[in-house]
């Protein structure tokens, strides 16, 4: 089962461990107005199923603040292929998950309260840039038999206009 509370991912219940990290942090992105543009934000570590990664909040994120998140999860509706936002119509390929009510019955906004259970035969796959990632929570689990292999190397790295050189071939492993 997956959630997002107020920007903390859980699973089955339970919150990720996640620490600060104490460094500047930058990424490239399409402003609202047109071109790229350089934004700042905040640099997690977190760790799930053996694994330790990095995952990037708005800039004046604190996760002890208590209100809700852009991209909490799940919202009103099922995540599928109609909510992509590239305007094309699409066959949907996934089964839709279900939503699971919680027995938390706290008036804590940043509880667990409702997960998604992930279909049997299905990932639920989530970007690391977390207020700015269309993946699962949008667009619902990808099949088991859409997988192809594992990441294993940043392929291609941008900053501001420039190429981050420095982290093409960037070993995920």
């Amino acid at each position: 089962m997956v959630e997002v509370r107020c920007d903390v991912l859980y699973v089955n219940g339970e919150p990720t461990p996640h620490r600060a990290l104490e460094q500047e942090c930058t990424y490239s992105g399409f402003g609202h107005a047109g071109g790229w543009r350089e934004y700042e934000c905040a640099l997690f570590e977190e760790s799930l199923g053996g694994y330790d990664y990095q995952a990037i909040q708005n800039p004046t994120f604190e996760r002890s603040a208590g209100e809700p998140g852009d991209m909490d999860f799940p919202g009103m509706g099922l995540p599928g292929c109609e909510n992509s936002a590239d305007g094309l119509q699409y066959e949907p390929v996934q089964v839709p998950g279900v939503f699971v009510e919680s027995a938390n019955s706290s008036e804590d906004a940043c509880a667990p309260s409702r997960g998604y259970k992930v279909p049997k035969g299905h990932f639920f796959v989530m970007g690391d840039n977390r207020g700015n990632s269309s993946d699962s929570r949008i667009w619902g689990p990808v099949p088991n038999s859409s997988l192809r292999g594992i990441a294993s190397y940043v392929w291609w790295a941008k900053q501001g206009e420039s190429v981050n050189w420095g982290r093409i071939g960037f070993d995920l492993e």
